[in-house]
């Protein structure tokens, strides 16, 4: 949507706030629920506004946690400082030692190669209690990045939650789950951390890698399928950058996306792109079906963030409401939903739904599409 649309939209929405009361309630039941925030650009921001916005951190546990966050860093943007929390050296590449964020480094074990259980990792993170909670309070919200089953991820990502709870710290948890064929064990592992995660975090946000090996092609490369599971990451935390940045055509407030993420339960994602005539059903069906996500997750859930993205320009009011209304028929009629639109030259003419889904009851029994 180009400037000029935008302010002709905005009038529009002018015209309609003053509409009587009862006018109001007509138009909404046609149109759908309007935009609150449509002209919080970060252009246009009202005269003594604050422009205050929250700090952002991530902290990446663990050999798989550092790997993931080392791929993905130079697409995290907005970030404040990031946390490294391992049992041997630093894996942020020397190009970020330049960043103009923060790179902290905590060796767990006296650089131990690899630690010998969760309870031993828990046990020596508790000797950097101090360093842990002074990293973490520079922070409004840290994302937590993690891979379940190990020890080091396992038995020190809780224990980083707790801290950042306990310092009042907006805390998101992204992990993966072990595929099946590294046996047992490391699932029992993997559940038992999992359960310490759900009583300090805000919202949990589980990869189960053998429902993400749904996705993958058998001829698959292993760095390729990697990036899935990055992608995943992205998928959780760029929806919540823009609507906290506000530089989209849509943006949502800092405090209803809080309100969506901290709903109790699990939380579960989608995410799809589609081109063509069709694009709009292809993606938003495909973002609900994703392994990570299904209907019946969605059906469960408490609170829901829809992100769409398109070319700038080439995204239409009725189509926004045509995809809100796809989410909103298979989510429950009381859960709260928000939403964001912003343009991304990038994808050309494809149009890209990404669905979060927040305070999902007994996930463990869904995402069955």
């Amino acid at each position: 949507m180009n400037r000029r649309k935008l302010f002709q939209l905005l009038g529009m929405l002018g015209a309609w706030t003053a509409l009587p009361a009862q006018a109001q309630a007509v138009n909404a039941e046609v149109l759908g629920a309007l935009p609150r925030d449509l002209a919080n650009d970060c252009e246009n921001r009202m005269p003594g506004q604050s422009t205050t916005l929250p700090r952002i951190g991530v902290i990446s546990v663990g050999g798989a946690g550092c790997n993931m966050v080392t791929r993905c860093l130079d697409m995290l943007s907005n970030l404040s400082g990031t946390l490294e929390i391992n049992a041997h050296a630093a894996r942020y590449p020397k190009g970020f030692k330049n960043a103009p964020w923060a790179n902290d480094t905590i060796l767990i074990g006296e650089g131990c190669e690899k630690l010998s259980s969760r309870q031993v990792a828990r046990a020596m993170a508790l000797e950097h209690v101090a360093a842990i909670e002074a990293a973490v309070k520079r922070f409004d919200l840290v994302f937590i990045v993690a891979g379940l089953g190990g020890a080091t991820g396992t038995g020190i990502a809780p224990l980083v939650a707790e801290i950042a709870k306990r310092a009042g710290v907006f805390t998101l948890c992204f992990v993966s789950t072990p595929p099946e064929f590294e046996g047992e064990n490391r699932a029992k592992t993997a559940l038992r951390g999992l359960s310490e995660l759900r009583k300090h975090t805000n919202s949990v946000f589980v990869v189960n890698l053998d429902r993400l090996l749904e996705r993958a092609d058998k001829n698959m490369m292993l760095d390729e399928f990697f990036a899935l599971a990055d992608q995943m990451l992205l998928t959780l935390y760029h929806p919540i950058n823009v609507a906290i940045f506000g530089c989209g055509v849509v943006d949502c407030d800092y405090r209803d996306l809080k309100h969506v993420l901290t709903q109790p339960g699990d939380a579960a994602m989608g995410s799809a792109t589609a081109e063509g005539e069709n694009r709009l059903m292809q993606a938003t069906i495909a973002a609900i079906n994703h392994p990570l996500l299904g209907r019946d997750a969605l059906a469960r859930s408490r609170g829901v963030l829809v992100s769409i993205r398109s070319h700038a320009g080439d995204l239409t009011f009725v189509e926004t409401k045509k995809i809100l209304n796809i989410v909103r028929t298979i989510a429950p009629i009381e859960a709260d939903m928000v939403y964001i639109a912003h343009s991304e030259d990038a994808l050309g003419e494809s149009l890209e739904v990404s669905i979060l889904a927040t305070g999902v009851r007994n996930i463990d029994s869904t995402n069955e599409t």
